[in-house]
């Protein structure tokens, strides 16, 4: 359900890590890219919502999810070990999209978080300031959770 979120919204999965999804939204500009990326994590959030309830129907346990946003430059490619061909991603870019996921705990409206320069590029959505008082959670109205 996540990457055909991912997808719809003009992105391209680079990874599944255990039960994490790395995702890249290439684009013209870096507002285009960042929109797309935030309109991805509520598409997400919105079907991880649904997913619950259905989960909750069935007598099966509900669990969280978080989203970390992050837009900048990353070094992309294939990196070919002993017949193994693997895409990647690398750069500052990656590992603060990594670390403002884990942060998304913080969150109370949707645990979809950003960098301040995603806030500044997305003005379709509103944000509030993460308790850690540097990022930014994309506030959907009735989503608190």
């Amino acid at each position: 359900v996540m990457s055909e979120v991912i997808t719809g919204n003009g992105g391209m999965i680079e990874q599944f890590i255990g039960d994490a999804v790395l995702a890249v939204f290439y684009a013209e500009t870096d507002e285009e890219a960042s929109v797309n990326a935030v309109r991805a994590g509520v598409g997400m959030v919105k079907a991880h919502a649904r997913l619950n309830r259905n989960r909750k129907k069935e007598g099966r346990f509900s669990y969280q999810i978080g989203v970390g946003i992050e837009v900048g430059q990353v070094l992309s490619g294939v990196i070919d070990v002993r017949e193994k061909n693997e895409y990647v991603l690398i750069g500052q870019c990656r590992s603060q999209a990594e670390m403002l996921e884990g942060k998304s705990k913080l969150g109370r409206f949707s645990r979809i978080v950003c960098s301040a320069q995603v806030k500044e590029l997305v003005e379709e959505f509103e944000f509030k300031h993460l308790s850690d008082g540097t990022n930014w959670e994309v506030f959907l109205p009735g989503g608190k959770l």
